[in-house]
């Protein structure tokens, strides 16, 4: 849940691919990550406090006033400000762009959708990707289907709620992130957009990365896409263990960065 930890030897390690950032910025770049709203820096166990911020709203705006702290305090190129977001993370990347607008230059978004999540849901609900477990007992698309809709109309009817849970999440998680996409709140953004996904993703629909690179286009925004073969929801690359996608994906977005 929390983002660092402190490991035997007393380094402070990330939890979730973060320090790629700084290896592959080295000097040149000053790197911002923001802790989620509702974890302490290096908490050990769970947090009750986080399920009460964990929405769209809540981490956006701790995002929007966390770089406003640092253009405003540190030296930087406030011409030039890459965001970057992963997973649910693209979304929130997206927001944060939307309210911030011509103060973010680029964002990135990695395997973080297009489409609302509810998307992904129903594509991997219908082809047996998810619910299709002993747990769930759910043999045909028909019935996965209907699940997911049924779950999605118990968060619509109690969209605040954080004691009721939804595959391990709050009502209020899926409500704020499920109810826009990275189409809708980066409709809105007018700076240069990098959109990668990995074709071998089973946590979101590889196919939601076209649609928002399709649709952005129609807008007439500056986006580009970049798919990378066989790779999984973390950039793994499947036939390729050896190779460290994650690394290569951070070294990508830096490079279009750069241009």
């Amino acid at each position: 849940m929390n983002s660092f930890f402190e490991n035997r030897n007393g380094q402070i390690v990330s939890t979730s691919g973060q320090m790629p950032w700084f290896s592959v910025g080295q000097e040149k770049y000053r790197v911002l990550i923001v802790e989620k709203p509702g974890i302490k820096y290096l908490q050990k166990g769970e947090s009750k406090s986080f399920d009460h911020k964990f929405s769209l709203e809540s981490w956006s705006n701790t995002i929007v006033n966390a770089i406003d702290y640092v253009t405003q305090n540190e030296k930087i190129d406030k011409d030039k400000i890459l965001l970057a977001g992963h997973s649910e993370g693209g979304v929130v990347a997206s927001r944060v762009a939307n309210l911030m607008k011509d103060k973010i230059s680029n964002v990135a978004i990695m395997a973080g959708e297009g489409p609302s999540q509810l998307y992904s849901l129903y594509k991997f609900a219908d082809d047996g990707t998810f619910f299709n477990t002993k747990e769930h007992n759910m043999s045909t698309s028909e019935e996965r289907i209907n699940y997911v809709k049924e779950k999605w109309n118990n968060i619509l009817a109690d969209p605040t709620n954080t004691e009721k849970k939804f595959w391990g999440f709050t009502y209020l998680r899926w409500s704020s992130l499920l109810q826009t996409s990275v189409i809708d709140e980066l409709s809105n953004y007018n700076g240069k957009i990098l959109i990668l996904q990995g074709t071998a993703d089973r946590a979101v629909y590889p196919e939601s990365a076209t649609i928002a690179y399709t649709i952005l286009l129609t807008k007439g925004k500056n986006v580009e896409l970049k798919l990378i073969e066989n790779a999984d929801h973390s950039f793994n690359i499947l036939d390729k263990p050896e190779t460290d996608g994650w690394k290569m994906v951070i070294e990508k977005i830096i490079q279009w960065f750069n241009k």
